[in-house]
């Protein structure tokens, strides 16, 4: 447990406590020991062993952990442990967000949010998922990173119904993903005149052998419509 240099942090208490800045974890540099502060306020420490418990504890401890000698998840939780293959997302956004990947293809637009399956996404991981819509589209204006996200979800699922049956019109296709996006960099005429350019186009769900079909978690935030219709008034006034 530890080596020479962080063993003694398990003799941490109030009045001689053992104080990593304001965090609750560390790792000490020289055999890669990971400790948790289970109580601050007495400044108790105990060492963690295997990644489920650190991460468990590191996303705030949405599954439960044991104190003990090394801290563990309660038994009865090894199915989270079950970590998904697609690559999971290490830096985090607040709401969904589009992205442009270059591979082997080419340039791919994806869209970042937080994933659900199965077994549920107990520490919301986030993924990436394909836009169907080939990079170097005119819909895009040439812009694609500025788009962004007004829905994100099921096509059967779209809050506004005359929407809905636009984009469900074929019965075949009324469980598919959609993505509704809008850019007031991208000029747009409509019957009404000009406006930020938006349109609905489907995404492409993963499919993973270890946790099945991953989704998107559906967002929905029309308030977005109104700041890019704003944004664009303001750079052709």
């Amino acid at each position: 447990m530890g080596c020479r240099y962080c063993s003694n942090i398990e003799n941490s208490h109030k009045e001689k406590p053992f104080v990593y800045g304001d965090s609750l974890f560390y790792v000490c540099e020289h055999c890669g020991q990971r400790w948790w502060c289970y109580n601050d306020y007495y400044s108790l420490w105990t060492t963690v062993d295997d990644h489920f418990t650190w991460e468990n504890l590191k996303k705030g401890c949405p599954i439960p952990v044991e104190i003990s000698t090394p801290a563990h998840v309660m038994p009865g939780y090894e199915e989270y442990a079950v970590k998904p293959q697609h690559e999971v997302c290490e830096k985090e956004v607040f709401s969904p967000t589009l992205f442009i990947e270059s591979g082997e293809k080419g340039k791919t637009v994806v869209v970042q949010w937080i994933g659900e399956y199965t077994n549920r996404n107990i520490f919301s991981y986030q993924f990436k998922w394909p836009v169907l819509l080939d990079f170097e589209s005119e819909e895009w204006g040439g812009h694609p990173e500025s788009f962004r996200v007004v829905f994100l979800g099921k096509a059967e699922e779209y809050p506004e119904k005359n929407v809905r049956k636009q984009i469900t019109n074929n019965s075949e296709e009324t469980d598919k993903w959609v993505i509704q996006l809008v850019s007031s960099k991208v000029k747009c005429e409509y019957p009404t005149g000009p406006g930020p350019k938006s349109f609905i186009i489907n995404i492409v769900l993963l499919g993973d052998p270890n946790v099945g079909i991953i989704q998107p978690q559906q967002h929905y935030n029309p308030q977005i419509l109104g700041e890019e219709m704003e944004r664009f008034e303001a750079k052709v006034s």
